[in-house]
């Protein structure tokens, strides 16, 4: 159940760490509300601690795409997104040396953002 909370957050675009994940789950144990009511009260909860600022949500969907929670975005880590979001798109690596705009081979937070803006 705990995986569940997880997942259902970060489809919410919130990146949520380890500890928190196990906190919140300490919580719904404790409330005994079911996962589909406790996860809606997350979320509310979390978009008024996160505001809803352009700035802030670009931030939030660019650290739900770092999966692995290293600062930036791989190329791996983007074709997995576009993978679980758009199984038959077929440009993911288009799409990937565009946002590198400085061809470091990742996206940084400085090229997503150039991409989001331009």
């Amino acid at each position: 159940m705990c995986a569940t909370l997880q997942y259902r957050l970060l489809c919410s675009g919130y990146k949520p760490t380890k500890a928190m994940v196990q906190r919140l789950y300490a919580e719904l144990a404790l409330t005994h509300m079911d996962l589909d009511t406790f996860t809606a009260i997350q979320e509310h909860r979390l978009s008024n601690v996160h505001g809803s600022n352009e700035t802030e949500l670009m931030k939030q969907i660019f650290n739900t795409l770092d999966w692995s929670c290293n600062g930036f975005i791989s190329k791996a880590d983007f074709q997995r997104a576009v993978k679980l979001i758009m199984p038959h798109y077929s440009k993911a690596d288009e799409v990937f040396d565009k946002a590198d705009w400085d061809d470091d081979g990742k996206i940084t937070w400085r090229d997503f953002c150039y991409l989001m803006k331009n």
